[in-house]
């Protein structure tokens, strides 16, 4: 219990009771500062301080919760800060690991011919988190994943396939390509990429389920 004796005053004695103590705990950060700006608004100039010592919420805590309840400053149902409170998105603050992100998914980005929205990357979260440390940025899933996000790549379903044959020097080919690709763009040759078919499953049923990055 704290408590404060104010001579020449009505104030009670009794800034924080218990009872209120306890009430606090149980509110969040919106409710406890106004809670705490309605015990300190009757008690007059000193009020902010002696609530802040009884209850070891900052001053400028208090001083926002009277403002708010002063201007009957109405925030959104579901939140206990207005829109753009609290601390900014890491890719807000290093808008940088975009223009990363998408120089290593450019050459493992595909998509449909017939729908230019669907894009995927062939790339996994760890995959591409491994690609951010060799460039000497360490970063987590959930960030990629909301990079993912933000550069509008889909998510894919599993699909049962069979190919004709295995061919061991499959990814050997395409590194080719993509080395050939980058040479004749440093050298301002035009580089095309045609899809020349479009796929339709009628057999081999896919099974439910997402790629998750």
């Amino acid at each position: 219990m704290f408590s404060r004796q104010y001579l020449g005053t009505n104030n009670p004695a009794e800034i924080l009771s218990e009872a209120d103590m306890k009430y606090m705990s149980q509110l969040d950060e919106k409710s406890k500062r106004r809670f705490l700006a309605t015990k300190a608004i009757p008690l007059g100039c000193h009020g902010v301080t002696w609530v802040a010592e009884a209850s070891g919420v900052n001053r400028d805590t208090i001083y926002k919760g009277i403002h708010e309840l002063k201007a009957d400053e109405q925030i959104p149902k579901g939140r206990v800060r207005k829109p753009g409170g609290g601390n900014k998105r890491l890719l807000d603050k290093n808008p940088v690991l975009l223009e990363v992100f998408d120089d290593i998914v450019e050459a493992h980005t595909a998509g449909l011919p017939q729908d230019d929205s669907v894009r995927w990357v062939s790339l996994t979260t760890p995959q591409i988190r491994e690609i951010f440390k060799e460039h000497g940025i360490d970063i987590s899933d959930y960030h990629v994943r909301q990079m993912v996000a933000v550069r509008g790549f889909k998510k894919r379903s599993f699909v049962k396939s069979k190919t004709l044959k295995d061919d061991k020097d499959r990814d050997a080919q395409f590194q080719k390509i993509n080395t050939l690709t980058e040479q004749c763009l440093n050298q301002g040759i035009p580089v095309l990429s045609i899809e020349t078919k479009k796929q339709e499953m009628i057999g081999n049923f896919k099974r439910q389920g997402q790629i998750l990055f």
